[in-house]
């Protein structure tokens, strides 16, 4: 799929910003793997002939952050359960001393089928190198998706039951843009 060239501003209203987590630990079978959305972000878009010539930036407040699905568990999410995972999250993530997360692209290759966008995520006051993969799964929409390590930008993983149940390490991002 080629993108017509342009400037772009997306966030909830056009796109999808979607974070999946993994249980893990010994007890990972009775946890939720969950879809998380951002409901508060935007990002800034400028679309060259190529994706080298293109250019990304994006913004998202944690604050924002809604459990859509939870899969798995020992049993059915609830709504009760929705908040509480939210306010684990909010300590977790410390989003009152660090509200937002912030990615701006460095560099694009590849073409508009298949993709690395290789950038810098801010999360939680550092500083990292995240790549995400660029691919067009459904006819119309591109998708933008990456792993990032909490570790690596200092954030505890939540853990309950003595550590027997915990979140992975690593988080999937990923973006959902419609151009059809």
């Amino acid at each position: 799929m080629t993108i017509p060239p342009g400037e772009y501003v997306l966030g909830p209203d056009n796109a999808a910003l979607l974070l999946h987590t993994r249980t893990d630990g010994v007890a990972a079978a009775m946890g939720h793997n969950l879809t998380i959305e951002a409901t508060s972000w935007s990002a800034s878009v400028a679309v060259g002939d190529t994706p080298a010539a293109s250019s990304l930036s994006a913004r998202a407040e944690l604050t924002s952050l809604s459990v859509l699905a939870g899969e798995g568990g020992a049993k059915p999410l609830t709504e009760g359960d929705k908040v509480k995972i939210l306010e684990n999250a909010a300590k977790t993530l410390e989003s009152a001393k660090h509200p937002t997360v912030e990615f701006v692209a460095d560099a694009i290759e590849g073409d508009w089928t298949s993709a690395v966008v290789h950038g810098r995520l801010t999360l939680h006051g550092r500083t990292q190198a995240l790549d995400l993969d660029l691919d067009s799964p459904d006819p119309g929409s591109v998708r933008l998706r990456g792993m990032l390590s909490q570790k690596a930008f200092g954030i505890k993983q939540f853990s309950t039951l003595m550590g027997t149940l915990k979140l992975h390490d690593e988080v999937t991002v990923e973006v959902t843009v419609p151009f059809a």
